[in-house]
């Protein structure tokens, strides 16, 4: 479940981060509003498996089309891109939002952890006090 959501995230970023800004609402500020909506959309699908890959599926034109922004540029103008994409409030946006996610999904796993390690934990002392009678 993790990884998945990691993958969608990152080839979010990879997609507004490698887009270019020019006048009015820019390019990279529409890949930004794109990204926007797959978090919002994957943070409602609160880690279904099914519903992640049709977030992915819905958007892959508009990822690719983002994608392609950042072709053939050198890595200064893609520095310069990524500080344009900044000013973009649908990327503060979503960027909050990955925060949120992280820290949810970082919580859900350590819950998980400490469940797995009670039950280890009463396994081992059910199996003392059989050795023990």
């Amino acid at each position: 479940m993790v990884l998945n959501f990691r993958n969608l995230i990152a080839t979010l970023f990879v997609a507004t981060l490698l887009s270019s800004c020019g006048g009015g609402k820019s390019e990279i500020c529409n890949c930004a509003d794109i990204a926007l909506k797959m978090i919002t959309e994957a943070k409602e699908a609160n880690g279904d498996q099914e519903k992640m890959k049709a977030i992915q599926e819905k958007y892959k034109g508009d990822i690719e089309k983002c994608d392609k922004l950042g072709e053939g540029k050198s890595e200064e103008e893609k520095k310069k891109m990524q500080e344009e994409m900044k000013a973009c409030p649908s990327a503060q946006e979503a960027e909050k939002l990955m925060k949120e996610m992280q820290a949810e999904a970082e919580k859900r796993m350590q819950e998980e952890m400490q469940k797995m390690q009670e039950a280890m934990d009463s396994s081992s002392t059910t199996e003392e006090t059989k050795e023990g009678k």
